[in-house]
């Protein structure tokens, strides 16, 4: 293991004094002045600051800046942007374009140049990096200790692998609700730049952003709203979609489920004007060199067809997909715009109503294709080209044959309501594969949406940002390297043991049997007691190790939350393991919510108090202990499984809350109560007739491995009551409990229980769902409103003597 860490080190101390050709500094002293144009443009002026500071603190030495033109007679210097010595010297400045830099030797001089007004601050970096430098996260770097630095500079005329290079992180939005020190959000700029990113998440967070990433609307995606407002609707209700039943429909919001009639050219000249007229204001407002070059005009959210008016339908007919009509609409005002903005692109997505490749309409030479991978089926913690994921490889290649220009929407290990409960995984085993997968396709951007839970965070998720963010730039540097690196600098003494829990947790992950996805993450296979314990363990004693205020110690207990907070999640099932080590794991609760609060509080901020109740909202369904109901008081602990409010979710569109209720012995219930009256009755077909209003189901709703119970009777007292499924359920990895179509739902994938392999282990003999049904609908003469509610589900294994 030690020597895999200092691995690292001894590249850099070969890079220090080993044969090389261009000595930076000798003995902490410098014959080099950093020269840069009598006019620095763009970051020219940033790129040499961060060449002074970094080779500053590398070596001790003064690299003092200076105007080209004030360089001392026989002094040696390093010519930073697009100098008249770079142009003297050969470099075609003119041809370089924004983001392409260039390397060169020149005598005893170095040359770091490149395109306005980025590509010079890249050769900056490029050669820092080369020099073992990294701006790791925005409050860690990575600098050796070179006194004598020595290095054989290569000259070099590159650019990026990819076009466009962003990572959803979540911080931006982070930034506009809880308006941390501006101290912080330009590090985090500073970060972003000194790695690559050219994109923004909002205008907060904005210091470079380039080509597809340079979208001055808002939102940059689910956009079509802003071409037809859905206020239009009472006006031209034939602009937006009909469903299958013939009815106009209105965008339930202006970001999700709805559409355009795609094939009415009334509606896509109107979304041409509203596109020109975002163009002329963009023009009018900024300067020429940050014109957006690419629009957005994509479908909004959760948006299940296009349009389903005879007219849509006979284009889809003709093409053979829905895609067909999509791009019948898209083609139309990218055709138009360019006629009028030749350099203007059109961006569309590629996915979910459209991913289907078309057939006949394919997209115009001035359309980008966005594609995004199925986040409900595709492992996102294994490369695209395994075994497991081998059925999503053909999505990629088909679009690759019938588009000129393609993006990626890239799904990693997602936080927020994803990552519940947190735990311990990364996506660092796919990314190199994939990105190499990405660039061998043609794929000209990147889009990596990974947010960081903010309370609990992904295992190593900032490593995770890092190596992307590198990888984006060159989808060969070694990522092993990178990572020995990271862990060195950012926990300090620490480095070896984090380094060797990173790698624990990315063998563990290879050897899982079933395939994840991001949206809905079975237990892993490698988290058995004895590993979880002990790695507690382990952790505990490293972070006590280090000084009580150190910012080594906060990341190492930074790294424990998912760890701790898995633990407490799933306390039956690692119970026993903890209490051989002498740990009751109950105690782990308020640990943890010390660790997640001291983590919350790492960036200062006036108050904490928002933040902190989303923390308890999050926590709770892993630290309170809900009273057991009466029934199953006698069930042993170990053969007992209780699913609550914490666990269902919401469905506002669908009249379904958690509300409270004094009536539920937990204080809290799922109520569904739909306004519309096909919504509620005794045993009745819904709007979509393979629903019923009083059928409930839970397990694997893809499979027949699911049990139904479906009440045509029902206790009329408007009281809970207990109701009990018919047959056993045997859980599988991912599992559901819904009811009521999908108005009642609740994620249980919690449930479930790595064994040898034994169904029997994870098959429970009862399930119990208690239930209060309300109103006229049910209860006739009732003068409550119609609604179902909904507090407790509960799964038994009955012991040899039946109760």
């Amino acid at each position: 293991m030690n020597k895999l860490f200092y691995a690292a080190a001894f590249l850099l101390f070969a890079i220090c004094l080993e044969g090389a050709d261009f000595t930076f500094a000798r003995n902490g002293k410098t014959q080099y002045v950093i020269a840069i144009p009598e006019k620095p443009a763009g970051f020219d002026r940033q790129a040499a600051d961060d060449l002074r500071h970094y080779l500053g603190k590398m070596t001790g030495a003064d690299f003092r800046i200076v105007a080209e033109s004030e360089v001392p007679a026989g002094k040696k210097a390093i010519y930073v942007g697009q100098t008249a010595y770079a142009g003297k010297a050969g470099v075609d400045l003119g041809q370089l374009t924004a983001e392409e830099w260039v390397i060169k030797n020149a005598g005893e001089n170095l040359i770091l140049s490149g395109g306005k007004p980025v590509g010079s601050f890249y050769a900056v970096w490029r050669v820092l990096n080369q020099l073992g430098c990294y701006c790791l996260t925005w409050d860690q770097d990575a600098v050796p200790d070179c006194k004598d630095l020595r290095a054989d500079i290569a000259d070099e005329r590159k650019k990026p692998a990819f076009d466009g290079r962003m990572i959803w992180d979540s911080y931006g939005g982070y930034f506009l609700r809880n308006k941390p020190d501006p101290a912080i959000i330009d590090a985090y700029r500073m970060w972003k730049l000194r790695n690559g990113i050219n994109g923004k998440q909002y205008n907060v967070d904005k210091i470079w952003c380039y080509g597809v990433f340079n979208i001055a609307h808002e939102p940059q995606f689910h956009s079509l709203s802003l071409y037809v407002n859905p206020a239009l609707f009472e006006k031209h209700p034939e602009y937006f979609w009909m469903d299958e039943h013939g009815k106009r429909l209105k965008p339930l919001t202006s970001r999700s489920r709805g559409s355009l009639c795609m094939s009415n050219r009334e509606m896509a000249k109107h979304a041409l004007n509203s596109l020109r007229g975002m163009i002329r204001k963009h023009r009018a407002e900024l300067p020429k060199e940050e014109w957006p070059s690419v629009y957005d005009i994509s479908t909004l959210d959760a948006t299940p067809f296009i349009c389903k008016c005879p007219e849509c339908l006979a284009i889809v007919k003709e093409d053979g997909s829905e895609t067909g009509l999509l791009l019948y609409f898209i083609n139309y005002i990218a055709e138009e715009i360019r006629k009028e903005y030749p350099d203007i692109f059109i961006r569309t997505f590629g996915y979910k109503v459209s991913a289907e490749v078309p057939n006949k309409i394919l997209p115009a030479d001035n359309v980008i294709i966005q594609l995004a991978d199925k986040f409900t089926v595709s492992d996102p913690f294994r490369p695209l080209n395994d075994p497991l994921n081998a059925d999503r490889v053909p999505y990629f290649k088909n679009w690759s044959a019938k588009a000129k220009r393609l993006g990626v929407w890239d799904y990693g290990n997602l936080g927020g309501s994803y990552y519940n409960p947190p735990r311990p995984d990364t996506i660092f085993n796919a990314l190199q594969s994939d990105l190499r997968f990405f660039r061998d396709l043609k794929i000209k951007d990147i889009f990596l949406e990974c947010g960081q839970n903010l309370f609990a965070p992904q295992s190593f998720i900032f490593l995770t940002y890092f190596t992307a963010a590198q990888l984006m730039l060159d989808p060969e540097k070694d990522v092993d390297r990178l990572a020995e690196i990271y862990c060195k600098y950012y926990y300090g003494p620490a480095g070896k043991e984090m380094l060797a829990l990173f790698n624990g947790i990315r063998d563990g992950m290879k050897k899982q049997r079933l395939r994840q996805n991001s949206a809905m993450v079975a237990h892993w296979e490698y988290l058995t007691p004895d590993f979880m314990s002990e790695t507690y363990i382990k952790m505990k004693r490293l972070a006590e190790s280090l000084p009580e205020k150190s910012i080594y110690r906060r990341r190492v207990n930074a790294e424990r939350v998912n760890f701790i907070w898995y633990a407490v999640a799933q306390r039956e099932f690692y119970r026993a393991a903890f209490k051989a080590k002498n740990i009751n794991i109950d105690d782990l609760v308020e640990e943890c919510r010390t660790l997640a609060k001291a983590y919350i509080r790492r960036i200062p901020l006036k108050d904490y108090t928002k933040i902190d109740k989303t923390f308890e909202e999050k926590f709770k369904t892993a630290a309170l202990n809900l009273p057991r109901p009466e029934k199953f008081k006698d069930v042993p602990n170990e053969r007992f499984r209780m699913i609550s409010y914490l666990d269902f979710r919401g469905q506002p569109r669908l009249g379904a809350r958690v509300v409270n209720d004094p009536e539920s012995i937990t204080g809290k219930a799922l109520r569904s109560a739909n306004q519309n009256p096909a919504y509620h009755g005794v045993d009745r077909a819904m709007p979509n007739p393979k629903y019923r209003t009083t059928t409930f189901k839970w397990g694997n709703y893809r499979s027949k491995k699911h049990i139904t119970l479906r009440l045509k009777k029902i206790h009329t007292d408007e009281k809970y009551h207990w109701y009990r499924f018919p047959g056993k359920l045997e859980l599988d990895p991912i599992t559901y409990f819904w009811g009521q179509g999908w108005a009642i739902q609740a994620q249980t994938s919690r449930l479930y229980v790595l064994t040898d392999g034994s169904a029997e282990d994870n098959t429970w003999d009862e399930a119990w769902v208690s239930i209060k049904f309300t109103g006229p609908a049910y209860v006739p003469g009732s003068k409550k409103e119609n609604a179902i509610y909904v507090d407790m589900a509960v799964l038994v294994k009955d012991p040899p003597e039946k109760r």
